[in-house]
């Protein structure tokens, strides 16, 4: 997916490789050329700064360095460049030298002869890790630390990238931001934090930034080496952001204040948001901006609530049956899903759980259950190639779900929340159903769990789910256990007398009135800490 040509030189401007600079005595290193979307203005601004400080281009053939795996992208970015030198006046022969020493086929993440870089920037490939083959994936992530899980192949551009600064280097990248929020990029966020500062987030998904259509949602980051306090400008583009708004941006991000357009938002965070456990990026004010009361609210955990995920199989469509089946009945226990969540209450479709565990969370025998054994049969080759079942044979039966129920089993009442929404999404489940493993089951010993709900509605809690979790192609955003979590929640205490209007705006499915009476809770907190901290 190759970079539109505004969004390479906003970046570009944004790393510092500006031409009123000396870029003839660094390296500037992009990793991944594609068809010179970068390459091209890189050399035009190499081309004026050397003029400016009367450097003849034929002394440049150490300043860049183009690499990427595909010698076809090599040879349109190379063919590309040329283009760019013949048009600014330099000679073929130095034409020919230049692109012979600047161009690399070879992969970054393998490559072992590149110089130190004051700059490292570009579009680095959105690639699923398991479409690499598995030899050199394995080369990847022994190389690699950050490639861990599902970490796609960017994470390893940056953790690439990161590496080859030079003292004062900047690296710039613009890619998916999955990376910012999710559980793959835990490790990658941990080496930004503890060497290396922040300076631009910006947030692209509204904007076309690429030549086509993409199904990742983009930002632009920028990271320098080495520790700094001064904080990081972040920001959003808007759908109508164009060209001409170039300008306006530029100014907003070289200053600290807060700036709200139509077609931007800029503001100033602290490098200490920027944490090995996921960035927040949030518009001060904005509802989901808890940063002036992190102190004042507790984690979801904190104030009182469990989280478990849903059960997952690994064959949904073995052990998830509608209607009848020759199996022993105490082996059945209710299931549900997303598709029995409507409009807010639980219907129950009819499907049920074959579930091969007895209460003590041990695997049942198939000597026992003759007639599971006979349903399972058919399916045994099938159940054995799940990875859970191939990893621990000694320990399980072929037979087993991936997971057990928790620790208490699904007791009591609680409730279900489905991942991938546009917003959270909670329904009170009373009869103790087992949740697939599209769900999230929230339970508590200390809240009215519709009062919960009532603030889970809340424009706060959506702000917050917004800016801690990442957007899905269909425009909705993952709701799971690790975005709930970090989800800071008034206490049963510091909600007062609005639990009873909480719960009645739970019941009517009142986003407006829940989102109202968590605003006033919110006020409230703050003015009681302000008054304390007077009274001190």
């Amino acid at each position: 997916m190759y970079t539109r040509r505004w969004a390479a030189e906003l970046l570009l401007d944004r790393i510092g490789y500006v031409a009123d600079e000396d870029l003839t005595v660094d390296v500037l290193i992009e990793p991944c050329c594609g068809d010179g979307a970068f390459a091209v203005p890189i050399v035009e601004r190499l081309l004026r700064s050397a003029r400016q400080h009367g450097v003849p281009a034929a002394s440049l053939r150490r300043s860049l360095v183009f690499v990427d795996i595909d010698p076809d992208a090599v040879d349109a970015a190379a063919e590309a460049v040329t283009g760019a030198l013949l048009r600014a006046g330099v000679d073929y022969e130095t034409t020919a030298m230049l692109t012979g020493s600047w161009f690399r086929v070879a992969d970054f993440l393998l490559t072992c002869t590149l110089p130190g870089a004051r700059w490292v920037v570009g579009n680095p490939p959105y690639l699923r890790i398991e479409d690499v083959p598995a030899a050199r994936r394995d080369r990847y992530r022994r190389r690699w630390d950050a490639m861990r899980g599902r970490a796609d192949v960017y994470v390893g551009f940056w953790q690439a990238g990161l590496a080859t600064l030079a003292p004062g280097g900047r690296v710039g990248f613009i890619c998916a931001d999955r990376w910012l929020r999710n559980q793959y990029g835990t490790t990658l966020r941990r080496i930004v934090a503890q060497r290396h500062r922040v300076e631009l987030v910006l947030d692209l998904h509204d904007v076309a930034t690429f030549e086509q259509d993409v199904d990742a949602y983009p930002a632009m980051v920028v990271i320098g080496r080495g520790p700094s306090s001064e904080p990081a400008r972040v920001g959003k583009l808007a759908a109508g952001f164009g060209a001409d708004d170039l300008d306006a941006l530029e100014t907003a991000l070289t200053r600290s204040a807060t700036r709200r357009t139509e077609t931007f938002s800029v503001w100033s965070q602290p490098q200490a948001s920027f944490g090995p456990s996921g960035w927040v990026l949030v518009l001060p004010g904005d509802d989901g901006d808890v940063r002036h009361l992190q102190d004042l609210l507790p984690s979801l955990p904190d104030a009182g609530v469990r989280v478990h995920g849903g059960l997952a199989t690994g064959a949904d469509d073995v052990f998830i049956v509608h209607g009848s089946v020759d199996v022993e009945t105490e082996l059945l226990r209710r299931i549900v899903g997303p598709s029995d969540l409507v409009g807010g209450r639980l219907v129950w479709s009819g499907r049920r759980l074959i579930f091969p565990w007895t209460r003590s969370r041990a695997l049942v025998d198939l000597h026992d259950h003759p007639r599971l054994a006979a349903y399972l049969a058919p399916y045994r080759a099938r159940l054995e190639r799940r990875h859970v079942v191939r990893t621990r044979k000694d320990r399980d039966g072929w037979w087993r779900t991936i997971d057990r129920e928790p620790l208490g089993g699904y007791v009591g009442d609680a409730l279900l929340i489905p991942d991938i929404r546009e917003r959270v999404e909670p329904v009170l489940d009373t009869e103790q159903h087992v949740p697939m493993h599209s769900l999230y089951r929230l339970t508590s010993d200390v809240w009215d769990l519709e009062v919960l709900g009532g603030v889970l509605l809340s424009d706060f809690v959506h702000g917050q789910m917004k800016a801690l979790s990442i957007a899905m192609a269909s425009g909705r955003m993952r709701v799971s256990a690790q975005y709930l979590k970090r989800l800071r929640m008034p206490t049963v205490h510091q909600l007062g007398d609005v639990a009873d209007p909480l719960r009645e705006a739970f019941r009517r499915r009142d986003r407006e009135s829940a989102s109202e009476l968590v605003r006033g809770v919110l006020t409230a907190v703050q003015a009681s800490s302000e008054a304390g901290r007077d009274g001190c």
